[in-house]
């Protein structure tokens, strides 16, 4: 058991393409099982089979739930599952934006220091026009730091914290007309290699922020 939950561990990217190995497991044993669904439901989701993948990541959480011993086991496959639930919808063009929050929610109850709920549900605000949630969503995501979790988390996304939520970020504060604010974090990662590929649109970005602020001081003086 300790070999399948140092897997997790460190990562399911490593062994997806081996999933088939799982088939084999010894049904009768709870943990082996759970492992094995959430498994399966990677692997399918791999494939693009999104409806059985979600299907497989719900089996997974109610044999989770039933679990009699130590929850806390599994609480990394708990929160990938709620997490790939989330995304799912989001691929299956559910818009059903309380779905997505509970299941954000559900997932950041297990590990409140990670950021990936805060950042996944902060694009998906800003993609559907809910720029006011989408900007508080994305707050939170920046204001996670990755260096404290990343040992204790190494399958943390790495660009879902700190500066990497800028460019969301700075969507938020334009629609929401945080201009100042705006700036700010365009200063922050605009002579930023990570970041030389948008440099030209963080440039625009700039422009159409001076532009409104003209626009604001004329309105003032009339």
């Amino acid at each position: 058991m300790n070999n399948f939950l140092n897997y997790i561990d460190t990562g399911y990217k490593n062994i997806c393409d081996n999933v088939f190995i799982f088939d084999a497991i010894n049904d009768n044993n709870d943990q082996y099982k759970i492992i094995n669904l959430y498994y399966k439901a990677i692997n399918l989701k791999k494939n693009n089979n999104y409806i059985e993948s979600k299907n497989m990541f719900l089996i997974c959480i109610d044999y989770i739930n039933d679990y009699q011993h130590n929850k806390e086991l599994f609480n990394n496959i708990l929160y990938e599952c709620y997490i790939n639930l989330a995304l799912l919808n989001t691929i299956l063009d559910i818009e059903c934006k309380e779905i997505l929050k509970k299941y954000y929610n559900l997932a950041s109850c297990i590990f409140p220091e990670r950021s990936e709920p805060f950042f996944y549900y902060g694009i998906y605000c800003n993609k559907v026009g809910e720029y006011n949630d989408a900007y508080e969503s994305l707050i939170s995501s920046k204001n996670k730091i990755f260096e404290n979790i990343k040992n204790i988390h190494p399958t943390s996304q790495y660009t879902s914290y700190g500066k990497y939520v800028n460019q969301e970020l700075i969507n938020s504060c334009l629609k929401l007309r945080k201009y100042d604010e705006a700036m700010e974090y365009i200063i922050e990662i605009i002579n930023d290699n990570d970041f030389r590929n948008i440099q030209q649109e963080l440039l625009n970005i700039i422009n159409i922020i001076n532009t409104e602020k003209m626009k604001e001081l004329e309105i003032m003086t009339i």
